[in-house]
């Protein structure tokens, strides 16, 4: 059953991500007037004359870019809302993959083969309809910043945190259901340790097992 839902994963990835380049490359309206040139054209720019001849009046290197549009260009790119985009950087692979065991007896199974990387959850006790486990394929590490994002087999994402302390491992599902991965990385930022710092709850702390269980 778990390879038969890898596959399905595998198959739903690559499919949300065809569907979301093409929405990316070719939505606009072909009718609509092209937008307004926000720079100055050379020819109507009024010249400053405290400016000495010769002298620009501003640092540039050979491809015209002035220092201040290089340093404009560090800054990470705004979200919809006008906030800052998340950052997502480092790209190793996951560090906290293994078998763990919550407090609530929920087993958490971070687990890589040779083909995918995948975060599963089975609840406490005989398998019951109302609380199945649960299959997630993680689809983009964020090492930098202890975030990965995870593919549902519904094909909505979720961002998960997590924080290493020894052999135990705190994680907090910061958003999930999102339509896409640049949804759910813009979930506000998670504290660990803190009784309300996981989007209003606790963070999940998992201790690891001694055995791997076929991992």
């Amino acid at each position: 059953m778990f390879k038969r839902n890898l596959g399905y994963l595998g198959g739903t990835a690559v499919a949300v991500a065809f569907s979301a380049y093409v929405a990316a490359c070719g939505g606009g309206d072909s009718s609509s007037p092209p937008p307004a040139d926000a720079g100055l054209d050379a020819s109507t720019a009024p010249v400053d004359g405290s400016t000495p001849p010769g002298d620009s009046g501003s640092t540039t290197d050979a491809s015209g870019t002035t220092a201040d549009a290089a340093a404009d260009a560090a800054t990470p790119d705004a979200g919809l809302d006008g906030s800052a985009a998340f950052p997502c950087s480092g790209g190793k692979p996951l560090p906290i993959f293994g078998n763990y065991l919550a407090s609530d007896g929920t087993t958490h199974w971070l687990r890589q083969s040779a083909s995918a990387a995948t975060y599963s959850r089975i609840p406490a006790g005989a398998p019951a309809s109302k609380s199945p486990p649960s299959l997630w394929l993680i689809t983009q590490v964020c090492s930098d910043q202890q975030v990965f994002v995870a593919q549902s087999e519904t094909s909505t994402y979720a961002r998960v945190d997590f924080a290493q302390s020894g052999d135990s491992v705190q994680v907090c599902v910061a958003s999930q259901g999102a339509a896409d991965p640049m949804t759910a990385l813009a979930a506000p930022v998670s504290v660990p340790g803190s009784a309300t710092g996981c989007q209003g709850s606790t963070w999940t702390t998992l201790s690891k097992l001694k055995t791997d269980g076929g991992l």
